[in-house]
């Protein structure tokens, strides 16, 4: 790729993208459109920072390694923990390092820091910066594609080991991390989930010209956060592996994607074999274009380039051969698919910034104790709460265990845990239970524990220890608990207790030691039961490639009583959920873990409730903390479930649809699917509702099909497959299309339209959306696409009852990933009303039509249209920005505050109304004796006249009034009646 000059990207995108293709320039400098009338924001495909200086970063490699981040601190010590990741273990990418920050709280904290950052420009997203989260990675590429520099884009919850660029192949446009765990055997089946084969968290590519086109081409065609009332998916990497796959479809049997993995090439998706989900492929229909094409990608080992399942819990480099030895740690640690985050860092001991004074202070203290190994999961269970039971009673967090015994976990053969923990103490409780409720509830919430990790730290090795024996501690343990002002067993920071905790916990219950503790003020009982959401072995692809013989049971989900915050069937993010999915065997512990410190009994209401309450309790409704969901739920759930981005306008079930591969009566069943599980659909009938939004993207897609056949149609295209025609038209010119629009052509149209006056091209109307037009006020009589000409236009609003006036884009189409909904070619709004408003619409073929004659042909306005009656569900879109359901609401609650204030002063104009006339009338008694008194002055009876019979006129508000006029023109005849010096001088004025 010939690498131009490069200036400031914020100055002129154009200035530095190099020799591109028609296609891509003509995307870039398109004038596109949202669906409220007004002109689109010119679009984003690049970062708005100092290109030059990313350009001096790279140095003469040219090749950057980036993140990005915001100044808040939870983002920002993430990103610091990256940047301090690779300062210790690969110090000789530092130089190359640089944060885009987001803002400049961000950039002072990065710059303090020592790291390389630039500022992101963030006026063009409109401060949505959910928006612009999601983009920004692809912006990142994009920038530096263009600048000609090759770049690995990193997430920043990304932990550097090693130099990972040993690991690179150097052969592929793209290389990138992977989420299996065994992708030589699941790389590209169409019936896992699709996030699962690209983890868009690890990206290094290389600039050409095709990458740069892929990369638009994948922003424009997701540019926006909703398409009409529908959203976009909110997890980039699915939409991303979405969209890979639609280009690994055979077109013309070569995909337009390749991908690699190891010594393996894949010629196309489902390349293990064919599936038996879909329709007959004779039929399928591939959609979309054919730039971007030619793109190479290729899928890293995910043991030494590791995501977060592979090394927080199987471990998975214990079984590798990273940088060429045995059992070498990976080069880079993803921290995905483990929740919370900052609990994985900090226990697995990959936590590089020093907070430790702010998480602790001298009075900080922690109990430690020993958990014993080769436990039943129900006792590794009892023996953890009744720790964490006694870190409460005692005032100190205590370290949590990493001695559970590892076989209890279904993963423990298959997942090969018997090996890779073979040299360690045992498990920490997130391999069997989810470990963001247990960190929420008991250490974030309530400060009863602390992760097991803090025991490796230097910073906790230099803390004074007290190992306490049991006969002392039985003795005073009355005395050191009654004193709730300091710390038990103070003032070492950590006790150290040989006792059995159950057994102390047991004893502090029943009052053995002359006390008795609450435990209701520790946990509360919950019911728990898995979401079912999340379990993939429940996912419709999967039961439909496999069979229900290979789903799971939702039914035989071992619900139960247990402390809220612990629970055994929510594994999910990448361990429990979809242990089934990928190797068949279930995850099958129950979901409260086995504990037997709360039991079930039910109670009777309006009907009979299962709910969950302390062992030994009697109390019908017990004491819980808030928001503590303690009786099971009335729903249940069998059979599969929906994907969950069923409802965003990337909808797996559409796009199939839309291909052909998936009948309309499973497109309709995964929509109900999903809304019944996660939209609040009580009965499948209300998923009629959501089946009529569907609709809308499969007639979208229907209609790109037809404009793909068009083009094919039009052999406008060469030896290679790319579109030819004149520069920047590469879909090619039809007959009745102009390129350039002359003065010359636009007197021969107007010509042609005597009737009426054409404005253009550049100019639109505005008939719908903006200064209120709606309801009664509604200029739009209809909207039509496949009209081609102005001309055709002017015949159709000839024939339409009450249209005054009509806007057009006529062609030649653009080379458009979306069919626009406004603004594209062939298509004309039509409008009515005498009000006609037009804008400026540059860089457009758009012309507006106004008939000349409509005037004098219709004395009166036309009838207002009938008010829209309201509809149910939501509101319908004026635009695809993201927030359009608050803008939409807001503008309600602005105009009913309006109209509120604009009522209240109508009444407060009326009543100074009133009072004026009532003034004028004394004005008029005192005109008229004074004509009477001082005889014909033709000024002076001029004024009167005027006043007595209102005559001339008046501008009006909407109270029937011009207060102002009304209270200067009294003042003034006030004044003239009033004063003898006043009448003659008006007089001499007259007469002079």
């Amino acid at each position: 790729m010939e690498q131009p000059e490069l200036g400031v990207v914020e100055d002129d995108v154009e200035s530095f993208l190099g020799e591109l293709s028609p296609a891509v320039l003509a995307a870039l400098k398109r004038p596109s459109f949202i669906d409220g009338l007004d002109l689109e924001p010119r679009r984003q495909y690049t970062l708005q920072v100092n290109g030059q200086r990313l350009k001096d970063l790279a140095g003469a490699d040219r090749r950057l390694v980036v993140s990005w981040t915001t100044g808040g601190p939870k983002r920002w010590s993430i990103a610091l923990n990256l940047g301090l990741s690779i300062r210790k273990n690969a110090p000789e990418l530092e130089a190359i390092f640089v944060f885009i920050a987001l803002d400049p709280d961000a950039l002072e904290r990065a710059e303090a820091a020592g790291f390389n950052a630039v500022l992101q420009d963030r006026s063009g997203f409109g401060g949505d910066l959910e928006d612009e989260i999601w983009k920004m990675r692809w912006l990142i590429q994009t920038t530096c594609v263009a600048l000609g520099l090759e770049v690995l884009v990193v997430d920043s919850d990304i932990v550097i080991l090693s130099n990972p660029f040993q690991h690179f192949y150097q052969d592929s446009d793209i290389e990138a991390m992977t989420d299996h765990f065994f992708p030589a055997k699941h790389l590209w089946a169409t019936w896992l989930r699709p996030a699962e084969h690209i983890n868009t968290g690890f990206l290094f590519i290389r600039p050409s010209t095709r990458v740069l086109e892929f990369l638009v081409e994948f922003i424009d065609a997701h540019y926006y956060s909703y398409e009409g009332p529908t959203l976009r998916d909110g997890m980039d990497q699915r939409v991303f592996n979405k969209f890979v796959m639609s280009k690994m479809e055979k077109r013309a049997h070569l995909p337009c994607v390749i991908s690699r993995y190891e010594n393996m090439t894949f010629a196309g998706l489902d390349w293990q074999g064919q599936t038996t989900r879909f329709l007959p492929r004779e039929g399928w229909t591939a959609h979309g274009t054919t730039r971007g094409c030619g793109v190479s990608l290729r899928l890293l080992d995910p043991v030494c380039i590791s995501h977060g399942m592979n090394y927080f819990w199987r471990k998975a480099y214990k079984l590798g051969h990273c940088g060429g030895k045995a059992g070498n740690l990976p080069a880079v640690v993803h921290v995905n698919g483990v929740d919370p985050k900052m609990y994985f860092l900090r226990d697995r001991n990959l936590w590089y910034v020093d907070d430790w004074d702010q998480r602790f202070d001298k009075s900080s203290a922690f109990l430690m104790y020993d958990h014993p190994r080769g436990l039943t999961l129900a006792d590794d269970f009892e023996v953890l709460v009744a720790a964490i039971e006694l870190g409460a009673y005692f005032r100190r967090r205590v370290v949590l265990p990493d001695t559970m015994n590892c076989a209890n976990s279904p993963t423990f053969n298959i997942y090969n845990l018997s090996t890779t923990m073979a040299d360690e103490p045992g498990c920490t409780y997130d391999y069997f239970a989810h470990a963001n409720g247990l960190y929420e509830v008991y250490s974030r919430v309530k400060p009863y524990s602390i992760e097991a990790g803090l025991k490796r730290e230097p910073r906790f090795q230099q803390l004074s220890v007290r190992n306490i024996s049991s006969l002392e501690l039985r003795r005073a343990i009355k005395e050191e608990l009654q004193d709730t002002k300091r710390v038990a067993f103070g003032p070492a920071q950590v006790l150290r207790i040989t006792d059995d905790v159950r057994d102390l916990r047991d004893g502090l219950r029943s009052g053995q030691f002359g006390l008795r503790m609450n435990r209701e003020r520790v946990f509360s009982c919950a019911y728990q039961e898995p979401l079912i959401g999340a379990m993939a072995c429940l996912d419709e692809p999967y039961v439909e490639e496999f069979g229900v013989d290979a789903m799971c049971d939702a039914q035989k989900f071992k619900h139960g009583c247990g402390p809220v915050g612990i629970c055994c069937c929510w594994p999910f993010w990448g361990w429990g959920e979809k242990l089934q999915y990928f190797t068949g065997v279930p995850w099958d512990l129950p979901c409260n873990c086995g504990l037997s410190v709360c039991e079930a009994y039910e109670r009777e209401q309006s009907h009979v409730e299962s709910c969950c309450r302390h062992t030994g309790s009697t109390a019908l409704f017990p004491v819980t903390d808030p928001g503590v969901f303690y009786c099971k739920g009335n729903g249940s759930w069998s059979g599969p479930t929906g994907a969950e981005d069923s409802n965003t306008y990337t909808s797996q079930a559409l796009i199939e649809f839309a291909a052909q591969k998936r009948s309309a009566s499973q497109s309709f069943r995964t929509c109900s699917l999903d809304r019944l599980l996660r939209r609040g659909d009580a009965f499948q009938e209300t998923t009629l509702r959501f089946l009529l939004a569907a609709t809308v993207h499969v007639a979208t897609a229907a209609h790109l099909a037809k404009i793909e056949a068009a083009k094919m149609a039009m052999k406008e295209y060469d030896e290679n497959g790319k579109p030819k025609g004149p520069p920047g038209w590469p879909l090619g010119v039809r007959s009745y299309d102009k390129t350039v629009w002359t003065p010359k052509d636009v007197e021969e149209l107007r010509a042609k339209l005597p009737k009426y006056r054409i404005k253009g091209p550049g100019s639109r109307a505005i008939c719908w959306g903006q200064s209120r037009l709606d309801g009664p006020r509604l200029r739009l009589i209809q909207t039509k696409r496949g009209v081609r000409t102005v001309e055709q236009a002017a015949a159709i609003c000839d024939r339409m009852e009450g249209c005054t006036h009509f806007w057009i884009t006529v062609g030649p189409d653009y080379p458009s990933v979306k069919d626009w909904v406004t603004g594209v070619p062939y298509r004309a709004e039509f409008c009515r009303g005498p009000m006609v408003t037009v804008l400026n619409d540059l860089n457009s073929h758009s012309f507006v039509g106004i008939k000349k004659t409509w005037a004098r042909e219709h004395a009166l306005s036309p009838k207002p249209n009938p008010a829209i009656p309201a509809r149910e569900g939501p509101l319908e879109a004026y635009g695809r920005d993201a927030g359009y359901f608050r803008s939409v609401r807001q503008e309600i609650k602005d105009l009913e505050e309006e109209q509120r204030l604009d009522h209240l002063k109508s009444e407060v104009n009326q009543l100074t109304a009133i009072e004026k006339k009532e003034r004028a009338k004394d004005v008029k008694a005192q005109l008229k004796a004074m004509e009477q008194t001082t005889g014909p002055c033709a000024a002076i009876m001029g004024l009167a006249r005027q006043a007595v019979g209102m005559e001339g006129p008046l501008t009006t508000d909407n109270t029937g009034f011009s207060a102002a006029k009304l209270a200067h023109d009294l003042e003034q005849l006030e004044f003239v009646a009033a004063t003898d010096e006043g009448v003659q001088m008006m007089c001499s004025i007259e007469h002079g």
